[in-house]
């Protein structure tokens, strides 16, 4: 277990430095030039750190993210849950901005059945409702920092063809 966990955290600390660099390729501060071919709705550069496409960085941060949970939830002390939970953030971030609608479906999935087992693991099935309020917290400063960049109306749109099946 103990060697499980420090390849795991390796996995982590990799995955936060492409989700890093995702953020800054987001908001469009890339330090390098790259043929950029993956654009939403004619306008919006799609992040793909440097693995070479959208969808195969949100492959990456949706796998990566569930991982990030299970480690915050099933650790409950020291500052490694905290370290944790921020990676977990951080790569559900990036996994939205890549507009992956498979990745979405992928990290909600993923976060879900993470969270499950490893409540479980430490033998707890009930949410503690600090707990709770503080991931709610998390996703509602998300989602506005998301707004005020700009990003708002771009998500709105991508995640209606998520249900309606259009775009592409």
């Amino acid at each position: 277990p103990g060697r499980m966990r420090a390849v795991l955290g390796l996995v982590l600390a990799l995955a936060s430095l492409v989700g890093l660099y995702t953020m800054v390729q987001a908001a469009g501060h890339d330090p390098f030039q790259w043929r950029r071919e993956a654009l939403y709705a004619g306008a919006y550069v799609r992040p793909f750190a440097t693995l070479g496409h959208p969808n195969l960085l949100g492959v990456l941060t949706a796998a990566a993210a569930p991982i990030a949970l299970a480690l915050a939830v099933a650790c409950p002390r020291g500052a490694w849950p905290w370290l944790h939970g921020g990676a977990a953030a951080l790569l559900l971030m990036a996994t939205v901005l890549t507009f992956s609608r498979a990745a979405w479906l992928g990290i909600a999935v993923g976060l879900t059945v993470a969270a499950s087992l490893a409540l479980r693991e430490r033998g707890r099935v009930r949410i503690v409702p600090r707990a709770l309020v503080a991931a709610v917290v998390a996703v509602m400063v998300a989602a506005v920092a998301m707004a005020l960049a700009g990003w708002g109306g771009l998500l709105a749109r991508r995640f209606a063809e998520l249900l309606t099946g259009g775009g592409g």
